[in-house]
């Protein structure tokens, strides 16, 4: 029997953003608010999880190939890079460099995916894609509210804002959007 090259690549994107979500809920701890956070300051997890999510986006980026889309192929690297980006750049606080392009790369990432699952539902007609389009738009306005707030009282005491949980949602959506697209959900 002969697997088709887009299985092979669906199988390889799933185990590799499967061991980045154990090694998420593995280092994250109540203190920690963002994404990039769990993953420390350059240590050797951090490069583990980026070599190991690499690996996957380049095999879904195989596996997006192979539907001949140039389009949602242009949207899925459009939001990849700056994933990629989110996890390599770790914050260190509020007003430094990374933590400006942290959300900088969170926004365009985010983004993007709205995009690409607008442009998917659309294109398949799929009521799923529309639910899970309409999902991550309240995360991501939620993120943008949030963000907003901090920076507009930045002055006062106010906490950090915690956007771990919308941002590892919006990564569990982009995955259930790109396995929707091949029909494997």
């Amino acid at each position: 029997m002969k697997f088709p090259l887009s299985g092979i690549m669906i199988v390889l994107f799933m185990f590799s953003f499967v061991l980045l979500f154990n090694g998420l809920l593995h280092y994250w701890h109540p203190n920690i608010t963002t994404l990039s956070g769990i993953f420390g300051n350059y240590n050797s997890k951090t490069y583990f999880f980026f070599t190991l999510t690499l690996f996957g986006c380049i095999c879904g980026f195989i596996y997006e190939y192979t539907f001949k889309d140039i389009i949602s192929l242009l949207l899925y690297f459009c939001i990849v890079f700056p994933l990629l980006l989110l996890l390599w750049v770790c914050e260190d606080y509020t007003g430094s460099i990374r933590n400006i392009t942290h959300v900088i790369f969170a926004f365009i990432a985010f983004s993007f995916l709205l995009f690409y699952i607008l442009y998917n539902a659309i294109k398949r007609n799929d009521k799923l894609l529309y639910l899970l389009l309409a999902i991550s738009v309240f995360l991501f306005g939620k993120i943008i509210y949030d963000v907003l707030e901090y920076y507009s009282n930045i002055t006062t005491p106010h906490p950090h804002p915690e956007v771990v949980f919308e941002e590892i949602s919006l990564i569990i959506l982009f995955v259930l959007a790109f396995l929707r697209r091949g029909d494997y959900l």
